[in-house]
């Protein structure tokens, strides 16, 4: 067994951990949060709520690792900018990278996922200051990769945010949306927003 030096964790327990984040993300996005028990994610995750219980003390901290894997998505998606930059200029590894990154928007059961978690920030004060949180680290890094923190800077990435999220939405909204977004329009968008 390999472990992560970083956290101290086996391959196998980061894989449990994985099997009941899944489990879990698959139960909130049917039942929402409050409505979903232990029992229920036992039963998806094929474990026992003891064996559980090893990965996570509760229930709200299977909620917080719910929304840390959101931030882990979005550092994968600035690690793939910064591999582009090495061919492409920022703006172009930009675009190619969020455009891509369409398709997980566009997804309806990580849209609904995503929906339940905004609700959850709405209701729970510990959520939401992770949310919060770790939405300013991430943007903070999309900045040093930019190379700029300005006000017009801070109001572009912003407004592609929006886009993107607001894709998942419509996802939600209109099942048939990835079927009839037009994919270069969105590159284009983005271009235009991008372009200092």
């Amino acid at each position: 067994m390999t472990a992560n030096k970083k956290s101290g964790e086996t391959a196998i327990a980061r894989r449990r951990k994985e099997q009941v984040l899944d489990a879990a993300g698959n139960c909130f996005r049917r039942e929402g949060f409050h409505r979903t028990s232990m029992a229920q994610i036992s039963a998806a995750a094929d474990m026992s709520s003891g064996h559980i219980y090893h990965f996570f003390k509760s229930k709200e901290d299977i909620v917080e690792a719910t929304v840390a894997r959101e931030r882990s998505e979005l550092e994968l998606l600035i690690e793939k900018i910064k591999t582009s930059m090495q061919q492409k200029d920022v703006i172009s590894a930009i675009v190619d990278a969020t455009s891509e990154e369409a398709t997980r928007y566009l997804d309806r059961e990580n849209a609904a996922l995503k929906m339940e978690i905004l609700a959850e920030g709405a209701r729970n004060p510990v959520v939401a200051d992770l949310i919060e949180h770790y939405d300013n680290e991430v943007f903070q890094e999309f900045y040093k990769v930019i190379g700029s923190n300005s006000s017009e800077t801070i109001s572009r990435c912003e407004i592609v945010s929006a886009l993107m999220e607001g894709l998942s939405v419509r996802a939600v909204r209109n099942p048939r949306l990835g079927e009839t977004l037009d994919r270069e329009m969105v590159r284009k968008v983005i271009r235009t927003i991008m372009t200092f």
